[in-house]
């Protein structure tokens, strides 16, 4: 195709030029190579949306409200890679990726700019490939984007990253320290909730995660997580350790934990529980039971939801329509 494009812009040119001298055409051609040059080291750019939309009923209230609405660009130039994603779901533009990331070595990069944490598991799931309607409480916790410099590697079915970023203090002296760390079993998992196109064998990650704010006067958190593929079942367990204080946005919340099981009853059909256990003052848990159909795999479908929350008034019932996709 590139070649057909040169040739004919070399034709437009010989048509009006036809009385040309050498020189004339030796710099054309070396008009044309630099063009050849510039398309070849520019890479290309992707461009895509993602909308997930819900209509929830919980007693005395109900309505339709966006959990997504995300439009971003990802693009490459040789050895870097970068990405801009808005979130447009409150009627604003918020801005959410918007980096980076520099392939500096062998399985080894250095991403720079604005990018979720890498903490836990549940948070980094993209929102196309979350089997639940709503992530999980941990998940929601972490599902944070935030300026600063990130390393990450990958060797032999391990990958580490080492993050610092603004915090809470924004611009201020205090950073926001990250790291992660996964191991993959067998063929690993796919970074989604769900069976969908798994293998028959037992296949698992099990990840930790730890982050730590400077100076803020409260203890460093630690994540434990674990997903597991075999056949038509996916599960997946999680549990936070924030020390002396709480984790979630509840009073005594140290130790959160969530379990879920999936089972894909068909190609295009599954069925799921999650049960969250905030581990609050109140002793709070929070069980939700959905069932997805996947018209065109995670990228188009429709989930139905049962939330009982006991931190909430009533249960709540709500139906997802999902259509797109996060990333290339």
């Amino acid at each position: 195709m590139n070649k057909f494009i040169y040739s004919a812009i070399a034709i437009a040119a010989a048509s009006s030029t036809s009385m040309a001298a050498e020189g004339d055409w030796l710099q054309l051609d070396q008009d044309i190579a630099s063009l050849s040059s510039t398309v070849a080291q520019g890479g290309g750019v992707d461009v895509g949306a993602l909308i997930r939309n819900s209509y929830r009923d919980g007693g005395s209230e109900g309505g339709w409200s966006f959990e997504d609405v995300d439009v971003w660009l990802e693009g490459s130039l040789e050895e870097f890679d970068w990405r801009v994603n808005v979130d447009l779901d409150s009627g604003s533009a918020a801005l959410e990726d918007a980096w980076v990331r520099w392939a500096c070595g062998e399985n080894v990069g250095i991403t720079w700019g604005q990018f979720r944490q890498r903490i836990a598991r549940s948070a980094n799931i993209d929102p196309e490939n979350q089997f639940f309607i709503d992530r999980s409480l941990i998940g929601m916790r972490f599902d944070m984007f935030d300026n600063g410099i990130q390393v990450d590697g990958m060797h032999s079915g391990f990958t580490w990253a080492l993050a610092a970023q603004n915090g809470a203090d924004g611009t201020g002296d205090s950073l926001m320290y990250t790291a992660h760390a996964s191991y993959n079993i067998g063929n690993g998992v796919a970074h989604q909730e769900s069976a969908l196109k798994a293998g028959d064998e037992l296949d698992a990650v099990i990840g930790v995660g730890y982050t730590d704010m400077e100076d803020d006067g409260e203890d460093a958190i630690l994540i434990i997580d674990a997903a597991i593929t075999m056949g038509q079942i996916f599960g997946t367990i999680e549990l936070a350790d924030g020390g002396d204080d709480a984790v979630l946005a509840s009073a005594g919340s140290e130790n959160p934990y969530a379990v879920a099981v999936t089972y894909l009853l068909a190609d295009n059909l599954e069925l799921g529980y999650r049960h969250e256990d905030r581990d609050d003052d109140a002793d709070t848990t929070k069980d939700t039971f959905g069932l997805n159909w996947l018209l065109h795999g995670q990228n188009a479908k429709w989930g139905i939801n049962y939330i009982d929350d006991e931190a909430a008034a009533d249960e709540v019932i709500a139906v997802n329509l999902t259509v797109g996709k996060s990333r290339r």
